[in-house]
C-alpha cells in the first residue's frame, strides 16, 4: 500500500469517510494543550444493540447503517467541533465548549440524526444510539475525557438506551476504585505464590482454669507497597474476584501444618473460618479430609468457623457442614447475634461453639448487654455447643463472662495476635481459685482461625 493511502487511512475513516481514532486522539490533545480559553466537551455515541442488527440483518447491512450515520453526523462538523468514527460502532463528538446548555443540543440532534430511517436494499431500518457526555478543562488529557464519556455512555446504556447520560465525579470514584481493586486481585495472585501471606495466632483461654485451649488464627497479607491490609478487605476481594477458594485453601493447609507441630498439646484445637462461597460448593470436607490425613492430625483438633449470616439463606450449606461434622472436624458460629439466622434453622446447623460477638462483650456491665450474653450462654448450653466470648479488653468483662458459665475468652486483655513464634502456651496469670461451681470445667476443645 503506498504511504500516501496508508496516510489518508489513518486520518480518515475508511466506511464514513470521517476522521479516525488516531487522528481523532491527536487533535484531541492538541487541542486541550494549545486552546487557553475553554475546555473540551465530548460525546461518545454508541449505536445501540448493532450486534444484533449484524447478526440478523448482516455485516453488509450493518456497514450500510454505519455509512450512513457517517454521512448524517459529518453535516455536524463545523469550526470547534470535530466529528469522527472511534471504531465498530462508536462515533465521536468534540465540542470546543464546555457549556451544559451547548452540549445537550448537539446530543439532541445526534440522538435526532440516528433515529431517522436508514434504506437498506428493499426496507428501512431503524437505530438508536446511547450518548456519554463529558467535559475537561484546558490542560486535560484526551485519555481523560475520553474514559469519562465512557463511564457516562455506560449510564446511558444501563437506564435504558436511547438516551444521553452526563458524566458525574462519583463515576470516577467508582472508576478509581475498580482499579485499585483490579491491581489488588493481580497483587493477591502473587501474594499467594510468595510469602507476602502469614497466619498470626490469637490464644484463647478457659475461663476456670486459664488454661491455653488453642488458638485462632488471623490472615495478614504484608504487601509490599500498601503494607499490612486488613484481613476482611482481603476476604471480600477475594471473594469478588474468585480468589477466595484458593485462598481459603491456602489458610487450610497453613493452619493445618501448624496444628500439626502442636499435636503434642492436649486438648488444643486450631479452626479456621471459611466463607460463604466456600459453603456452597460441594468439596469443602473433602480438602479438609485431604489435608487431614496429609499431616496426620486427628480430625478433633481443627475446626472450621462460619458467620451466623452465612448461613442464614444457603440450604446447601448445612449439607457441606454435616460432611464436615461427619469427617470429625468441628463447627463454631462466629459473630453470634449479629446475623439474620433463625433459631429454627441454627437448631438444623451441627454446632460444637457458639462466639459471642465483641459487641456483645462491649455491652456487658448493661441491664441489655447481661441479658443478651445470658441468653446466648443458655442458648448455647441447651444446644450442647461451648461458649467463647471474643473481644474481652477488661477484667471486669472477664468477671462477668466467668459468671455467665462461658466456657472460654479471647481478647486483647488476654492476648493480642502474634506470629506463630511469638504465640504463648502458657496459662493466663489470671486463673485464680475462683469456686468451680461458678463454671463450667468442661472446655472446648478446639478454637479458631479466622482469615
Amino acid at each position: 500500500m503506498p504511504k500516501d493511502t496508508r496516510r489518508a487511512r489513518a486520518v480518515r475513516d475508511p466506511l464514513t469517510g470521517l476522521l479516525g481514532r488516531q487522528h481523532m486522539t491527536t487533535l484531541l490533545d492538541a487541542g486541550l494543550a494549545a486552546d487557553r480559553t475553554a475546555g473540551v466537551s465530548l460525546l461518545t455515541v454508541d449505536i445501540d444493540h448493532f450486534t444484533l442488527l449484524n447478526d440478523t440483518a448482516g455485516h453488509s447491512a450493518g456497514d450500510r447503517v454505519l455509512a450512513t450515520l457517517g454521512a448524517r453526523l459529518s453535516t455536524l462538523a463545523r469550526p470547534g467541533l470535530l466529528v469522527g468514527r472511534f471504531g465498530g460502532d462508536e462515533f465521536l463528538l468534540a465540542l470546543q465548549s464546555t457549556d451544559p446548555a451547548a452540549v445537550d443540543e448537539l446530543a439532541r440532534a445526534v440522538l435526532a440524526l440516528v433515529r431517522e430511517p436508514v434504506p437498506v436494499a428493499d426496507k428501512e431500518l431503524r437505530v438508536t444510539a446511547s450518548i456519554g457526555l463529558a467535559t475537561v478543562e484546558h490542560g486535560s488529557q484526551a485519555d481523560t475525557v475520553l474514559r469519562r464519556a465512557d463511564l457516562a455512555l455506560q449510564s446511558a446504556k444501563a437506564s435504558g438506551r436511547d438516551q444521553a447520560a452526563w458524566f458525574g465525579e462519583q463515576q470516577d470514584a467508582d472508576l478509581a476504585e475498580r482499579m485499585h481493586m483490579a491491581s489488588l486481585e493481580r497483587d493477591l495472585v502473587i501474594a499467594l505464590q510468595t510469602t507476602q501471606l502469614q497466619l498470626h495466632y490469637q490464644t484463647a483461654f478457659d475461663l476456670g482454669t486459664g488454661k491455653v485451649i488453642g488458638v485462632e488464627a488471623l490472615l495478614r497479607w504484608h504487601h509490599p507497597v500498601r503494607g499490612v491490609i486488613p484481613p476482611l478487605e482481603v476476604i471480600e476481594m477475594a471473594e469478588e474476584c474468585g480468589l477466595i477458594e484458593p485462598l481459603g485453601a491456602w489458610v487450610i493447609r497453613t493452619a493445618m501444618d501448624q496444628a500439626a507441630l502442636w499435636s503434642d498439646l492436649e486438648g488444643f484445637t486450631v479452626w479456621v473460618n471459611v466463607s460463604p462461597r466456600q459453603l456452597s460448593h460441594e468439596g469443602l470436607a473433602v480438602m479438609l479430609r485431604s489435608e487431614l490425613d496429609r499431616v496426620g492430625l486427628p480430625a478433633h483438633r481443627f475446626g472450621i468457623e462460619v458467620t451466623e449470616s452465612a448461613l442464614a439463606h444457603k440450604n446447601d450449606a448445612t449439607a457441606e457442614l454435616r460432611r464436615v461434622e461427619a469427617l470429625g472436624v468441628q463447627v463454631a458460629i462466629d459473630d453470634f447475634g449479629t446475623g439474620y439466622s433463625s433459631l429454627a434453622r441454627l437448631v438444623r446447623f451441627p454446632v460444637d461453639v457458639i462466639k459471642i460477638d465483641r459487641s456483645f462483650v462491649n455491652a456487658l456491665g448493661s441491664i441489655t448487654g447481661d441479658a443478651v450474653v445470658n441468653g446466648i450462654v443458655t442458648l448455647a448450653k441447651g444446644l450442647g455447643a461451648d461458649v467463647i466470648a471474643e473481644g474481652v479488653e477488661t477484667a471486669q468483662q472477664l468477671s462477668q463472662l466467668r459468671l455467665t458459665g462461658c466456657d472460654a475468652a479471647s481478647g486483647f486483655l488476654l492476648a493480642r495476635p502474634v506470629a506463630v513464634a511469638e504465640v504463648a502456651l502458657g496459662a493466663s496469670a489470671w486463673a485464680a481459685p475462683a469456686p468451680v461451681a461458678a463454671f463450667r470445667t468442661t472446655v472446648p476443645h478446639q478454637m479458631t482461625a479466622a482469615m
